[in-house]
């Protein structure tokens, strides 16, 4: 009776609509990070490449994340600012991560490049949604009407 209790507990949790959300938007992200990585690795060193994905990514994702999943809502350009602030530290860190771990799984541990890039995208999801609930999108659209949001900038 327990295990049944603690199963419908976990597909509950799994079933929230956000987490699905940040999936969906995630997995674009993702898209648009590897894509540009695929495309710019051709032309140009792979780290070099690998760096303009994570910036492209980490500009999309904000967008997506703030519009989309977390339905953040500043109510002044203060808040605003604070917000993106945070966006920018946490995803620079996740940032570092998945530049510094591509060249460490590539140079060090002998993965292929794509595999490395796949790998970190991975834990850097992850990362991202943790840190994105936590500690950047904290003004939620609770039935707020008036604020700082991309419908009124």
């Amino acid at each position: 009776m327990r295990d049944s209790i603690q199963v419908k507990e976990i597909f509950r949790r799994i079933g929230q609509k956000e987490v699905f959300v940040y999936c969906f938007w995630g997995a674009t992200t993702t898209a648009v990070n590897i894509l540009v990585y695929m495309g710019l690795k051709w032309i140009i060193d792979y780290r070099s490449a690998n760096l303009a994905a994570i910036l492209t990514g980490k500009v999309y994702a904000y967008l997506v994340n703030k519009r989309f999943v977390f339905k953040s809502i500043c109510e002044n350009w203060k808040m605003l600012l604070r917000e993106i602030g945070a966006y920018v530290l946490t995803r620079g860190l996740t940032g570092i991560i998945d530049f510094v771990g591509v060249i460490l799984l590539v140079e060090y541990m002998c993965i292929g490049k794509n595999t490395a890039k796949f790998f970190m995208a991975g834990i850097v999801i992850f990362a991202n949604y943790f840190l994105g609930k936590r500690v950047v999108f904290l003004n939620r659209d609770r039935g707020r009407k008036n604020g700082v949001s991309f419908r009124k900038l």
